[in-house]
C-alpha cells in the first residue's frame, strides 16, 4: 500500500514487528511491510496491492470456514466497491478469486447478498463464461427463463488484457449483469490436492 492509503507508517525491523503494531491498534485492518524501507504502513481497510518488490501485504480475516459446498468464502468488510477492485482484493490472498457459483449450494450462500461473481462475457453474441473457462450451465443451476438478468450493461469490468467485459453478479440470488458497486466476496478451494 502507499502512504496515501495508510493512516500512518511506523518504523519496523521485521514483518513480525509490523504485525504486532497492527494487532495492538483497533483501527488497523490491513498492513504493508516494506523491508527495504524498514516501514510498516497501517490502514483501516484493505487497499489494492501495488506489488512493490519485497513488500508483504496482509489484511484481517475473522474466520475461515467452509460453506455448504465445501469451498471457503471471505466477505470483505469494506462496504461496496467496483468489480475490478474486488478482483484485486481477492487476488491479494493466495488461492482466492471471485466466487464461481456453479452449484445451487453456492448460490444459496449468496441469496441475501449483492456480490460480484466470476462470470463474464466478451460480447453480446457469446455465452457467459466462468472465470475457470467453463460455460454457464443453466440446467445445473436451475435458472429461470429470466436469468441471467440482462440489462445490457457493458464495459463495467476489464479482462486481464484490458478489454471491456460484461460482468455479472448475484443480486438477491439471481445472476444479473448490473455493474453497480457490490459487496466483495472471495472464494477458494483448499484441500490435500491444492495445498
Amino acid at each position: 500500500m502507499t502512504s496515501g492509503e495508510a493512516y500512518d507508517s511506523l518504523p519496523a525491523y521485521s514483518l513480525c514487528q509490523c504485525r504486532q503494531q497492527c494487532f495492538v491498534d483497533p483501527r488497523c485492518r490491513a498492513l504493508s511491510y516494506h523491508p527495504g524501507l524498514g516501514l510498516c504502513y497501517r490502514s483501516s481497510q484493505p487497499t489494492p496491492n501495488i506489488n512493490l518488490t519485497g513488500a508483504v501485504y496482509e489484511y484481517e480475516v475473522h474466520s475461515l470456514v467452509p460453506g455448504l459446498d465445501g469451498l471457503f468464502y471471505v466477505m470483505m468488510d469494506v462496504g461496496m466497491m467496483s468489480r475490478d477492485h474486488c478482483v484485486q482484493m481477492c487476488s491479494n490472498m493466495t488461492g482466492f478469486h471471485l466466487p464461481i457459483a456453479k452449484t445451487r449450494d453456492s448460490r444459496i450462500y449468496f441469496s441475501n447478498s449483492q456480490v460480484f461473481i466470476g462470470l463474464s462475457k466478451k460480447n453480446a453474441s457469446e455465452d457467459p463464461m466462468w472465470d475457470d473457462g467453463t460455460k454457464l450451465d443453466r440446467k445445473t443451476l436451475e435458472l429461470s427463463n429470466e436469468e441471467p438478468v440482462l440489462n445490457n450493461v457493458a464495459d463495467c469490468g476489464y479482462s486481464a488484457r484490458g478489454s471491456p467485459l460484461t460482468v455479472f453478479g448475484l443480486y438477491l440470488g439471481k445472476i444479473d449483469d448490473e455493474c453497480n458497486l457490490s459487496r466483495c466476496v472471495c472464494q477458494a478451494k483448499f484441500g490435500p490436492d491444492n495445498n
